[in-house]
């Protein structure tokens, strides 16, 4: 799907939608023609979906054997969980949902920011935004007291939204940590 080799699952909508759009002429043609003029699109009725919650059974048609091997992928590791698959009355989760309540940018880091600030450049196609629509990030770090710190800075990308650089200073407890498989130093940035 869309140049992605996986296992993928197909949803429906079997009714409703998600809203719609809606159209207000702001100025009005000089022909007098109705359908005319200039417009303003409302999206802001359009509410994507959420999955709060997946169920999914089976019948293999086969009973009673166990698995050989029972692996979950979530985050980007894997966890072994054969031993939970052959006990009888034990479950576990296949899918963990993300700990990010909000879209999230991870940047991990291999060596620790010792002396100074450290400016990180990105190169992005420029979007335009409403005032009301323009994202808002906040950047942080992992520190030692296994929590994320609030970062203050530069931000010359007007919050990721055109090339530029970002400039902060960060503290000296900056700490290594897992996050999707690696052990590293973690910065990110949250809308």
């Amino acid at each position: 799907v869309s140049g992605q080799e996986n296992y993928w699952v197909r949803v429906r909508i079997v009714s409703g939608d998600y809203g719609k759009e809606k159209f207000k002429k702001v100025e009005a043609d000089s022909t007098g023609d109705p359908t005319e003029g200039t417009w303003e699109i409302k999206t802001d009725q359009i509410i994507p979906p959420r999955i709060k919650k997946l169920t999914i059974t089976y019948d293999y048609g086969l009973r009673g054997q166990n698995l050989q091997h029972c692996l979950t992928y979530n985050k980007l590791e894997f966890k072994d969980v054969t031993e939970e698959s052959k006990t009888k009355n034990k479950t576990f989760e296949p899918f963990q949902p993300l700990d990010d309540e909000h879209q999230t940018l991870y940047l991990g880091l291999d060596k620790k920011i010792e002396k100074g600030p450290i400016s990180i450049f990105f190169s992005l196609e420029e979007q335009e935004f409403l005032i009301e629509d323009m994202p808002k990030i906040e950047w942080y770090c992992y520190s030692r007291d296994k929590k994320w710190v609030r970062l203050e800075g530069l931000d010359a990308t007007r919050n990721l939204t055109r090339t530029g650089a970002v400039e902060f200073i960060v503290p000296a407890d900056f700490a290594k940590t897992s996050k999707f498989g690696d052990e590293l130093y973690w910065i990110n940035a949250v809308d």
